[in-house]
């Protein structure tokens, strides 16, 4: 074989050679290529699922909140109402005992306990039959009291009020629920009514 068959056979073995380095270089490439593409899949899916996770965590923390906060909210209109219907039925006792206002004072001084009060606290509109009814007291008019009387003994360490104001106070935690429910009830029935038009 001569010199320069020598080189062209060895110069076609080392391109043969880089063809086969190439070929096993882009085999691998490839294969690399692959594993990043597979591995970004992997990393966008996981991104996209904590993206989810997170969404919900969120979603599910603003609607736990919207609901304290409209708790929150109706509680403290249902306060304010209460209060307001309280002071409500506190102007309406004059009117309730009006036309027997002298009976409801008997009733409620009957019930107290039988002791020589000293001194005793009327509605301006009682006072003079509870002049009559405790005579020997101090009977004072009470401008702020609808109806009843507040009697004390004993210096002041005794006290027992009947007025329309403390029975209503105490009775207002059992009213009180009757009265939303009624309040429920209507605004269940305007809902319900069809709009008319005219």
């Amino acid at each position: 074989m001569g010199k320069d068959e020598l080189k062209k056979a060895l110069a076609d073995e080392a391109e043969e050679r880089i063809r086969a380095l190439w070929a096993v270089a882009e085999t691998e490439i490839d294969g690399l290529r692959g594993q990043v593409a597979l591995q970004r899949e992997e990393q966008a899916a996981k991104a996209a699922s904590q993206l989810d996770k997170a969404v919900a965590e969120l979603r599910t923390a603003c609607h736990q909140q919207a609901l304290e906060e409209g708790r929150r909210a109706v509680l403290e209109a249902e306060t304010d109402l209460a209060e307001r219907m309280l002071g409500v039925a506190r102007t309406l006792l004059p009117q309730m005992i009006a036309a027997k206002r002298s009976t409801w004072l008997k009733c409620l001084t009957e019930e107290l306990p039988d002791h020589p009060w000293e001194e005793v606290r009327v509605s301006p509109a009682d006072l003079d039959q509870a002049v009559e009814l405790f005579p020997g007291a101090q009977v004072i008019p009470e401008e702020a009291l609808a109806g009843g009387v507040i009697v004390t003994a004993g210096g002041g360490r005794l006290r027992v009020d009947n007025s329309l104001e403390k029975r209503l106070e105490r009775r207002w935690p059992e009213i009180l629920p009757m009265l939303f429910a009624e309040i429920r009830r209507k605004a269940a029935e305007d809902d319900n009514t069809p709009a008319t038009t005219t």
